[in-house]
């Protein structure tokens, strides 16, 4: 358990450039606290003019990526907006705050939290991002153009700001307050894998390391998807039959579309689409799946539903490194 939050606005009305990446380094002050969340409230003002076909979802595929990096050369985040959109929804429970799109002259707002723990875990206190340990942050954002908010945007524009706000603590509860010893146990880790074609390449290989544990996979479909383009086209239930094996045994052995539906159903989740599996239902961090010393880590589609053109699989996996 931690003390009292502060929330701090960090900037405000920071304008982003059109199909740019934007680095923030100066920013964030790295003295000594726990960080909890850093959010990012994006403000598109449209200007429709001749735009037509808005894309209810727009404002997150108009950002690119999201990168966090340290001093240590360490990537704690590395995803689009849309993965981190889709980890918001499934943590919490309920979708993030968002405008939807319209064809029309307004702002839209899109709200993304970058969580630093996680609401499946018991005791969240043990996963903290914690400031002392670096000299340096890099908060990087890759930004999209208004074809990501329109299918046909003719002359509409857009004018883009982001406000960047940092939840912290000034200390954690401490297990031993004459010693000073607050028990932190690693860092998060949250990577977005390149999309893939799974009638092409029915699989998807895993990172292995000695340092590196996974809580949750989430996977996202899509039929008619523009190849290489994460978490483009329509989103569709053509995945059947999912098996994550690694050398030693299967975790999850060929199932059904039906257990990822229940599983939605059950998280109040009525995404299309959407796989997401939970290796610590415990609320443990030691029931996460840990990759040292194992191989051939893979995640493999037994079976594409439908004949679907161009269909796609995003994978986000969501996970712990150690603290170095």
């Amino acid at each position: 358990m931690r003390f009292s939050q502060e929330t701090l606005t960090l900037l405000r009305g920071e304008p982003l450039a059109q199909g740019n990446t934007r680095v923030f380094r100066e920013v964030f002050p790295l003295s000594g606290e726990w960080w909890d969340t850093i959010r990012l409230v994006f403000h598109h003002v449209v200007t429709i003019g001749t735009g037509a076909g808005a894309i209810v979802l727009g404002g997150y595929n108009w950002l690119k990526n999201v990168t966090l990096k340290t001093s240590k050369n360490e990537v704690p985040v590395y995803s689009p907006g849309r993965g981190l959109y889709l980890l918001n929804y499934w943590d919490n429970k309920q979708a993030p705050y968002y405008n939807a799109i319209v064809a029309a002259s307004a702002e839209y707002v899109a709200v993304i939290d970058i969580p630093f723990s996680f609401n499946f875990l018991d005791y969240k206190d043990n996963l903290q991002f914690q400031s002392k340990l670096y000299s340096m942050l890099e908060l990087e954002l890759a930004c999209g153009t208004i074809a990501d908010l329109y299918g046909a945007p003719g002359t509409a524009t857009v004018v883009t700001t982001v406000d960047i706000i940092l939840s912290r603590s000034k200390s954690a509860f401490l297990a031993d307050q004459a010693k000073n010893q607050a028990k932190f146990a690693a860092m998060p880790y949250i990577r977005h894998y390149a999309p893939f074609n799974p009638a092409t390449l029915p699989y998807l290989l895993f990172e292995s390391a000695q340092d590196l544990a996974i809580f949750a996979i989430l996977i996202k479909a899509f039929r008619d998807a523009t190849p290489g383009v994460a978490y483009s086209g329509t989103p569709a239930d053509i995945l059947d039959r999912i098996t994550f094996k690694d050398n030693v045994m299967s975790w999850l052995q060929s199932l059904p579309l039906a257990h990822f539906q229940a599983d939605r159903q059950k998280g109040n989740m009525p995404l299309v689409g959407f796989y997401p599996y939970l290796f610590a239902t415990d609320g443990s961090m030691v029931s996460a799946y840990g990759s040292a010393g194992k191989t051939e880590i893979r995640l493999e589609i037994g079976e594409i539903l439908g004949a679907p053109a161009n269909p796609q699989v995003n994978v986000l996996i969501v996970g712990m490194r150690s603290l170095r």
